[in-house]
């Protein structure tokens, strides 16, 4: 067969040559050839796949459109065949409950000594389990087991998963808890030269002087507080403010309350808690980060001859031993009506000198006639204020995040 095909190709060649064409011709037509029978086998083999697809296009179709008919049916027997709609709630149950008997296995096993959790434990019960159930049975048997073995477990093991999850939730709320506690809030003022501008929630700063001045300083700190972008934080605020709240200061993490509702809110130890409980802490979307009291002897109005200082110095006891319940900071602000350095060494100033970080808010006159240089303790704090500012503060000078 070879030996009679290779004389007919020799033949055709010889033929060719006879016609005038060179050998080197009648290669190069053999390859034309050749090539011109390699595109039209691959142009059938591409037009066969193209009509397989549409055939198999079209059988798909009817099959499709009998469904579509199909799930007509089932849909209307569901909503009016109360058997049939028990019997495929049932069997979705059935499913749901594997999937339960699946989760609860994987539990028990990973509680197993080390030597026992292997890889395979799982599909070993799971494979002994489906033989099991593939063997005949007794529809009066099965509903026997299910009261008697299927229903209480069911009731065991959803209250134990309960539990546990509780448990785990519970965890995760805590460690998330511990690290808000655990986050510094930044002041955005370095007020002192060791702590710079963050201040830790178990800590108080208490700014005292004139009360523009002081004033000014809590609006910017809170301003500052609450455009801060920490990662994954944002902090929330409770302000007891001197002047009385406007609406046009609102926002989701600020929550006010005005100086008449607040006057003498620590005359004991438990009328802070309540005035939060029953005013603030619905307002509150988040765990409280930091507590701003404009003016802390407004906070503890005690004998008028304590003075504000040691007025300030008992309201602030009560607010700090809450707030470290609350894991929020404290800023206070103890205005006064002296724009001189407020001697902070007497001692009224006991308590606040030791329980809180206690600075001391003065301005100093510039050669520029138009400017204060508005300062916070000895070296810490240095700002240049328009002197028509301060004289005519009354606040605020919020900003609202954006």
């Amino acid at each position: 067969m070879v030996s009679e095909q290779n004389n007919r190709i020799e033949k055709e060649i010889l033929a060719q040559v006879d016609q005038g064409k060179t050998p080197a011709q009648v290669v190069a037509d053999a390859k034309a050839d050749a090539e011109i029978n390699t595109l039209e086998n691959q142009l059938k083999e591409l037009q066969a796949a193209r009509d397989a697809d549409a055939e198999a296009k079209q059988e798909e179709e009817v099959p499709k459109a009998k469904r579509e008919e199909v799930a007509a049916i089932a849909r209307e027997l569901m909503s009016k065949n109360a058997r049939m709609s028990q019997c495929v709630g049932t069997m979705v149950a059935a499913r749901q409950l594997y999937a339960v008997c699946c989760n609860d296995l994987d539990r028990q096993i990973t509680k197993l000594p080390e030597a026992q959790q292997h890889e395979l434990l799982a599909e070993c019960l799971v494979q002994a389990a489906t033989h099991q159930a593939a063997k005949e049975f007794d529809e009066n048997d099965l509903f026997m087991g299910f009261q008697e073995t299927v229903w209480p477990w069911m009731q065991a093991t959803i209250a134990l998963h309960n539990a546990e999850e509780k448990v785990e939730r519970s965890k995760e709320l805590d460690e998330l808890e511990s690290l808000r506690r655990h986050r510094k809030i930044p002041l955005g003022i370095k007020y002192d030269p060791d702590l710079g501008d963050e201040l830790r929630r178990n800590d108080s700063l208490v700014l005292v002087g004139w009360e523009p001045a002081v004033r000014y300083l809590i609006d910017t700190i809170m301003t500052n507080v609450l455009t801060a972008r920490v990662p994954e934080q944002l902090f929330h605020i409770i302000r007891l403010m001197k002047a009385a709240p406007t609406k046009a200061e609102a926002q989701r993490q600020l929550t006010r309350l005005g100086g008449k509702d607040w006057k003498n809110c620590c005359k004991s130890s438990t009328s802070w808690p309540k005035l939060f409980q029953g005013r603030l802490l619905d307002q509150l979307s988040d765990p409280l980060d930091l507590l701003i009291v404009d003016d802390l002897a407004h906070a503890y109005e005690g004998l008028s001859i304590s003075g504000e200082s040691r007025n300030a110095g008992e309201a602030h006891k009560r607010l700090r031993q809450w707030s470290t319940k609350m894991g929020c900071g404290l800023l206070g602000g103890v205005p006064l009506l002296s724009k001189e350095i407020p001697d902070l060494s007497g001692a009224g100033w006991h308590n606040l000198r030791i329980f809180s970080t206690l600075r001391s808010v003065w301005i100093e006159e510039q050669s520029d006639p138009l400017y204060y240089t508005l300062r916070i303790g000895r070296d810490a704090y240095r700002e240049n204020v328009l002197k028509g500012t301060l004289d005519n503060y009354g606040g605020s000078n919020l900003i609202l995040p954006g």
